[in-house]
């Protein structure tokens, strides 16, 4: 089965100061509410800034004031149009609301830091 890879995985949906994207080609550009989010895109928040994100599955994160975190996208070739999204966070603070693992769109989540995954 031929998986589908989506152009985007989420969007920024609401922000408070700035923020910045770096992208995989060395282009950086401001955060703003609707930009589109890719594989391996990092999301930088300075000291009086937050965001969320909305991905395609629902889900949403936000990301808080000097927080640091990468996209990173793998396609399950097994399955059409599923994908794993993960969100690594480099430093700082994340919030999240994980859509259930047993809708038809999401297959399982789980939850790391540098020492545990849950």
């Amino acid at each position: 089965m031929k998986s589908t890879i989506l152009a985007y995985y989420g969007k920024i949906t609401e922000q408070i100061g700035t923020a910045k994207i770096y992208r995989t080609d060395g282009t950086n550009i401001p955060a703003a509410i609707n930009t589109e989010l890719r594989a391996g895109d990092i999301i930088k928040t300075d000291g009086s800034s937050s965001l969320t994100i909305a991905f395609v599955d629902t889900s949403i994160l936000r990301l808080d004031a000097d927080t640091t975190a990468s996209l990173d996208i793998s396609t399950i070739s097994t399955e059409p149009n599923k994908q794993i999204a993960s969100l690594i966070l480099e430093s700082g603070q994340v919030w999240g609301r994980i859509l259930s693992p047993d809708t038809p769109t999401s297959t399982g989540y789980s939850l790391g830091t540098g020492d545990v995954v849950a």
